[in-house]
């Protein structure tokens, strides 16, 4: 045994528009087979939203019209497991 895993391949979505203003959608690359939660952080690494991507999922979208302008960091997990990442400019 070596002790490495098999990782997931992350999960290719697109988020669009970026840079963006109100809200973005988000697009995945086929049905999601399981519920997932996309989750946005600030610079600073705090969650400022959060919301459940139902299984079946293949497009989403976003509001943040209450969010400040900056640079988030968008996260899908699928189960208790990071799916994938995305940077996301708020003007």
């Amino acid at each position: 045994m070596t002790g490495v895993h098999d990782r997931r391949p992350e999960l290719e979505f697109t988020v669009s528009p970026n840079p963006a203003s109100g809200s973005f959608s988000i697009r995945l690359p086929g049905p999601m087979n399981q519920d997932g939660l996309l989750t946005l952080y600030n610079a600073l690494g705090s969650r400022v939203a959060a919301q459940t991507l139902p299984a079946g999922t293949t497009e989403r979208e976003i509001n943040i019209g209450e969010l400040p302008a900056g640079v988030y960091t968008c996260r899908i997990a699928i189960g208790l497991e990071l799916a994938g990442t995305k940077k996301i400019v708020v003007f």
